[in-house]
């Protein structure tokens, strides 16, 4: 960070005694400057400097940061160069400065960043390393700022989220043994990384449109749910098809004409036979994995349900119900499954009381 201070500074008119960032032509010559720079050197230099800038760039460092012009100078070198190397550095600084940080996600929800995303990733020459950057920095944007969500989708960049989980879906998916717990790193944490920002993008705050366009996604969603035996995976897909179906009518129709209802009683029947199976092996221990495995799909059963009769009534047809009454009678769980049981119970039978007798 102080590298950058100094070069700033440096990069000020000599005849100005103005502080705060640098002007439009100020930025200019300074981003020229260091492009040339910057070919002659190799990047050694700046790169070095934004890796440092990252351990002690805390706190209100940040604001300093913002304030002093450093933000627009990243900004403004992200606009302007085309070299991989110093892109994936300076994707994953902006990020930092901006995690959980209002006025810089605020200051980088503009349409022309956006659009520099965009550009990263539709081009397939770009290495994986800023692909990656390009994703943690947007899910950083998007975190809590409906601004950011708006915009996403204007641009284009939701649609361009949706292929990309797609695509690193079909690593996941080639083949049974991908779907064990020895996936490959790299399609996993790409995966990871786009399921992280399609749930910021559709969520928290709740924005209709974009999970009215992520629900196209539910089809290869519930594949990887029902076959996947990590538990990471299994986490990070109930995350997202949650947050999508969320207080969402179209969602919720949408996810059970995929057969949504179908999956989770699969889902649900196998977990709670291996569950039983646990305990009567161990002695009454249940795995962690499938604890957190019914927790998930309890997790996503409720947003299926709430407010809607036809879902409930098909989840008791299914058997769904009796599943989760019979999780609440073991002494196995703690208190605070039972509770989101409980609370999955409730949304089913106040959206179709005819159901209320399984009790």
């Amino acid at each position: 960070m102080s590298f950058i201070f100094k070069f700033i500074f440096n990069s000020r008119n000599p005849h100005s005694l103005r502080s705060g960032p640098l002007t439009g032509d100020e930025l200019k010559v300074a981003s020229e400057y260091l492009i040339k720079e910057v070919q002659v050197r190799e990047f050694s230099k700046e790169i070095s400097a934004l890796r440092k800038g990252n351990s002690i760039l805390k706190g209100c460092g940040r604001d300093a940061f913002r304030e002093e012009g450093g933000l627009d100078f990243l900004v403004e070198f992200l606009f302007l160069t085309d070299n991989t190397i110093f892109l994936e550095h300076t994707l994953k600084t902006l990020a930092f400065v901006i995690d959980e940080n209002v006025h810089s996600q605020m200051y980088l929800s503009k349409k022309s960043v956006f659009e520099v995303l965009h550009t990263v990733w539709k081009k397939q020459s770009f290495p994986a390393a800023v692909q990656k950057n390009a994703l943690v920095l947007m899910s950083h944007i998007l975190y809590h700022n409906s601004t950011a969500q708006n915009l996403v989708f204007e641009t284009g960049l939701l649609q361009d989220l949706l292929n990309m989980y797609e695509q690193y879906a079909q690593g996941l998916m080639i083949n049974s043994s991908c779907m064990t717990s020895n996936l490959d790193n790299s399609v996993l944490n790409f995966w990871m990384s786009t399921n992280s920002t399609l749930c910021f993008a559709v969520n928290n705050p709740q924005n209709e449109k974009n999970q009215d366009i992520c629900k196209n996604i539910f089809p290869v969603s519930l594949r990887i749910l029902e076959f996947s035996s990590n538990s990471a995976v299994m986490g990070s897909v109930a995350s997202f098809l949650t947050l999508t179906i969320s207080d969402n009518a179209k969602c919720q129709d949408y996810f059970a004409s995929c057969d949504g209802l179908l999956v989770l009683k699969r889902c649900f029947q196998k977990y709670f036979d291996t569950l039983l199976m646990d305990m009567k092996i161990c002695n009454g221990i249940t795995g962690k994995e499938t604890y957190q495995a019914i927790n998930n799909i309890v997790g996503i059963i409720s947003p299926a349900c709430l407010d809607h009769e036809k879902n409930a009534a098909i989840c008791g047809d299914l058997g769904i119900l009796s599943i989760m009454i019979k999780l609440l009678l073991m002494e196995t769980f703690d208190c605070q499954l039972k509770t989101k049981i409980v609370l999955s119970l409730g949304h089913c039978i106040a959206a179709c009381c005819m159901y209320f007798s399984c009790i």
